[in-house]
């Protein structure tokens, strides 16, 4: 008898701790955040940064209730927002950029229920000092750069898509984040490097030009990219 009691309550005990462990998973959020390559993220949770590598998109598992700061930096542009989650919701926002601020955007089942959410603010991301063509107050809007990226993924041929790019950024305000992006387009080193040269006086961050070094593979290219970067670079400090 003693045995039979003590094997009840052994399986009353485990009964009991598996539903308080059902319990608080089932009480979890979860979080994800998307966006276009052109704003691949770092972010960051309460302080906790949750990926070392910039992806355009990110989930995480298991988001407590409550209020959580979110921070999200895209190079050298920072948003920080304010979130209440509620339990079991998958909370999803599309990442965007508007006037050189950061912006979380609901979709999905956020959307359907707006009120299990509350972005309470956003800080402005730090301003980019221009660098290139005259009459620029900001970089291509991403609306508009996704549509010049569709075309220069259309073009069939290596040339076609570096030529584009140059008149592209010849009417155009391009950041170096979306130089970069088109340039990843561009299949040969050497067509990349002629692109690199042209359109280096023109990006509109000069000052964040020398990422595009990590596109090249030849060291003797990267020493004539980086020479002409440092060139540019101090003729634009020295405009009036």
């Amino acid at each position: 008898m003693k045995h039979l009691m003590k094997s009840n309550w052994f399986s009353f005990g485990v009964i009991l701790v598996l539903s308080l462990i059902s319990h608080t998973a089932v009480a979890q959020s979860k979080l994800t955040i998307s966006a276009p390559d052109s704003l691949a993220f770092t972010l960051f949770l309460d302080g906790a940064q949750m990926n070392n590598q910039a992806f355009s998109q990110l989930s995480i598992f298991e988001v407590g209730a409550g209020k959580h700061e979110l921070k999200i930096k895209v190079a050298k542009l920072e948003g920080v927002f304010q979130m209440n989650t509620k339990k079991l919701v998958h909370h999803q926002f599309q990442l965007t950029l508007v006037n050189n601020l950061l912006q979380l955007l609901p979709v999905g089942e956020s959307k359907l229920q707006v009120s299990q959410f509350q972005i309470v603010s956003s800080e402005p991301s730090p301003e980019k000092k221009y660098g290139g063509l005259k009459g620029c107050e900001q970089a291509l809007s991403l609306i508009d750069f996704e549509t010049e990226v569709e075309k220069l993924k259309a073009m069939p041929f290596d040339s076609q898509r570096k030529q584009a790019l140059k008149d592209l950024c010849r009417d155009k305000c391009l950041s170096a984040d979306q130089v970069v992006s088109c340039l990843k387009l561009l299949e040969l080193e050497e067509n990349r490097l002629d692109a690199m040269i042209d359109v280096v006086p023109r990006i509109f961050d000069v000052e964040n030009a020398r990422q595009m070094l990590d596109l090249l593979y030849l060291d003797g290219n990267k020493i004539l990219l980086d020479k002409h970067i440092t060139q540019i670079k101090q003729n634009s400090v020295n405009q009036p």
